[in-house]
């Protein structure tokens, strides 16, 4: 038998009238604001944490379709939080999104190990970022 670290990726709210929701864990209000304005012109539903435990806490209450987040962050490490969340029954299979400014092959393959489905290097541009959530789930315009 064989067993996958990768959580299934399903695809996000299938429903075309209910539109995805998104987690953004970032503790730099100024990250939070600009992926705010670039998602305006989709169908998406924002949610917002600004610290590791704040990101679990809201994953869990409130499951998202896709989280989306950094990971130095204070409280509780985005890496912690990752590792949270993937031992959680209720979000093990919620697919994450990391944009970090510290990358390295090892830590990748770590976080790959967790169910990351793509790290980002910031700063990067916003095409990357929807370019990984596409192969999720394609988002659609307004």
């Amino acid at each position: 038998m064989t067993t996958s670290t990768q959580p299934e990726l399903t695809e996000l709210n299938s429903s075309s009238s209910i539109p995805p929701s998104i987690l953004i864990v970032d503790d730099d209000p100024a990250f939070v604001a600009t992926m705010e304005r670039n998602f305006r012109p989709y169908k998406v539903e924002l949610k917002r944490a600004y610290h590791g435990m704040q990101g679990i806490m809201n994953a869990v209450t409130n499951p998202p379709d896709l989280i989306i987040t950094d990971l130095q962050m204070p409280l509780t490490s985005g890496e912690e939080m990752i590792d949270c969340i993937s031992r959680n029954p209720v979000t093990h299979a919620t697919p994450i999104i990391i944009t970090t400014g510290r990358t390295s092959a090892k830590l990748t393959h770590r976080l790959r190990c967790l169910g990351v489905v793509a790290v980002l290097n910031k700063p990067f541009q916003f095409s990357e970022l929807l370019q990984a959530i596409s192969n999720v789930h394609p988002l659609e315009k307004k």
